[in-house]
């Protein structure tokens, strides 16, 4: 037979093993959940940016605004060529970066094409912060015709000016299953820039 000294050593045994692992499982979980955080802003980032070039490309024009942080953009949509392959049609649209209503200190980016209501393209965006660190810089230019090479501001671009280079700097993150906010959590950041 086993004595009760035994089994009370027996039982603390168990009881640090489960303990062990239990710890195990939630830095499991933990990293798990980072790593798809990082992934799914990853993805998102690049799906926004794919259209984001794919709309700058096919523009007729492309402009910036210092007013609302917008970049309009104005060229034919596939449904606006004749079967001849002529346009038809132009359409205006602008991407434009806003304070997200939902949720706090955070930025979104919409998409407004015409008569169309506006279409959240990329929610999440936290920088690269402008110096009063209130707005973020999301979109920089190059003005047509300058040979510049250090980009210039949005935010100071005198109204609709022609550019020539479209930089793009994201910087996301997003909330974790085990409910940090997204002002502590810096487990998910990523920071992607994107030239077109």
């Amino acid at each position: 037979g086993f004595s009760i000294v035994e089994m009370l050593v027996s039982l603390v045994v168990i009881g640090i093993a489960i303990a062990g692992l239990t710890e195990l499982l939630w830095v499991n979980a933990s990293w798990s959940s980072m790593l798809h955080n990082k992934y799914d802003n990853y993805v998102s980032a690049q799906l926004f940016l794919q259209r984001l070039e794919n709309d700058v490309k096919h523009a007729r024009k492309v402009k910036v605004t210092s007013n609302n942080r917008k970049l309009l953009l104005e060229g034919p949509l596939l449904s606006q060529f004749n079967g001849h392959g002529f346009i038809t049609g132009v359409t205006k649209y602008y991407y434009s970066v806003e304070p997200d209503p939902t949720r706090l200190g955070e930025f979104r980016v919409v998409r407004v094409e015409d008569t169309k209501p506006e279409q959240v393209v990329l929610r999440g965006v936290i920088g690269p912060k402008s110096l009063n660190g209130l707005d973020v810089i999301t979109f920089k230019y190059i003005e047509r015709g300058k040979p510049e090479i250090e980009a210039s501001e949005v935010l100071n671009v005198p109204s609709e000016m022609d550019i020539s280079v479209l930089q793009t700097n994201l910087e996301l993150r997003k909330d974790d299953l085990f409910g940090k906010t997204s002002e502590v959590n810096l487990d998910s950041f990523i920071a992607i820039r994107s030239e077109i």
